[in-house]
């Protein structure tokens, strides 16, 4: 993911703050980023027990998806909302059978 899709997925205006995060100089304040942080990894552990290779994954996260008006997992992921992260992981936790 680029510094952008990090940015947008964990809700951060400036996109610069994530190499701040990265360096360990800032952290990941707020029940709300942490939230995001929390949501990303239960979306990648449910892709993950059905599609174990990453490149798979990747490409699977990519794909529009009619039921999703036609956006992807990864558009959502990255949304400028939090119901679209959320509406991400209620998608992928249908497929995975969760």
């Amino acid at each position: 993911m680029t510094r952008n899709d990090i940015a947008k997925l964990l809700g951060i205006a400036d996109p610069r703050e994530v190499d701040e995060i990265r360096k360990g100089t800032k952290t990941l304040a707020g029940p709300d980023m942490q939230y995001r942080v929390a949501v990303a990894f239960d979306i990648a552990e449910a892709v993950t027990s059905f599609l174990p290779d990453f490149v798979e994954q990747l490409a699977w996260l990519k794909q529009s998806r009619p039921r999703l008006a036609n956006r992807s997992i990864f558009d959502l992921m990255t949304g400028d909302t939090f119901s679209d992260l959320l509406l991400a992981k209620d998608f992928v936790d249908e497929f995975a059978g969760r």
